[in-house]
């Protein structure tokens, strides 16, 4: 199991994240958090837990 933190309002990338949370910034097509998704998943974690309190980020991440 993992628990992934996902905090921060994300103060240092201003003006970005006025648009947008940090987390669905695309990187090379796909947004930072599958990205950061995919590292744990290819190392064997199956069960990912995400820790957040903003609930678009949240759905965001179910439906990854």
């Amino acid at each position: 199991k993992l628990l992934l933190l996902c905090g921060g309002k994300g103060t240092r990338l201003i003006p970005w994240t006025l648009l947008a949370r940090k987390a669905t910034f695309p990187v090379r097509g796909r947004p930072i958090i599958e990205w950061i998704l995919d590292y744990p998943k290819y190392h064997g974690f199956e069960d990912i837990i995400p820790v957040a309190s903003p609930k678009r980020l949240l759905r965001h991440i179910r439906t990854f």
